[in-house]
């Protein structure tokens, strides 16, 4: 039975024999080993350090600069809205008045279109309702309205890639 016990508890013994001599090997360093070990361990967490706070500074100066021009573009986009607006009531307000015809302000709006037969109503010009010409200035708006919400997006969307790439060092692709 004895030697069972010895057999099963063999590797435990050789394991622990190994560890305890592990142990006394560490314990073994002089002194000059110790002190050059703990040298490198500071001048290594120094290193870090260092640069923990250069990124740190650096990320800061981003948050700065990312915050401030979001104020400008909210300030562009703003002025963007209220521009269309304003585009929007002239338009309609000509359109009503008789001064611009109702093409035209298409063929403002999509240069692609070309004058030609077909283009323009058949005999003269009908009049246009108030209610009419009121709807055209607001899709003018609507129009305008929209091409600033997409100039914010897109400003916004390379603001917060410039933040990130400061944040993190890496180039955006």
């Amino acid at each position: 039975m004895n030697a069972l016990l010895l057999r099963a508890f063999w590797p435990v013994l050789i394991a622990s024999l190994l560890v305890f001599g592990g142990c006394r090997w560490q314990a073994k360093l002089d002194a000059g080993e110790i002190a050059e070990l703990k040298a490198t361990h500071a001048a290594t967490l120094a290193e870090i350090a260092e640069k923990t706070r250069v990124a740190a500074d650096k990320a800061v100066a981003a948050r700065i600069a990312y915050s401030d021009k979001a104020l400008a573009d909210q300030a562009a986009y703003q002025k963007g809205v209220n521009d269309a607006y304003a585009r929007g009531n002239a338009v309609g307000a000509a359109v009503a008045a008789g001064t611009v015809r109702v093409r035209e302000v298409w063929r403002d709006q999509c240069p692609a279109t070309a004058a030609g037969k077909g283009s323009e109503p058949a005999g003269r010009d009908q009049p246009i309702t108030q209610g009419r010409a009121d709807a055209i200035g607001r899709i003018v708006g609507y129009g305008g309205q929209w091409d600033a919400t997409y100039a914010l997006a897109i400003h916004r969307l390379n603001q917060a890639q410039t933040l990130l790439n400061a944040c993190y060092e890496q180039p955006g692709d």
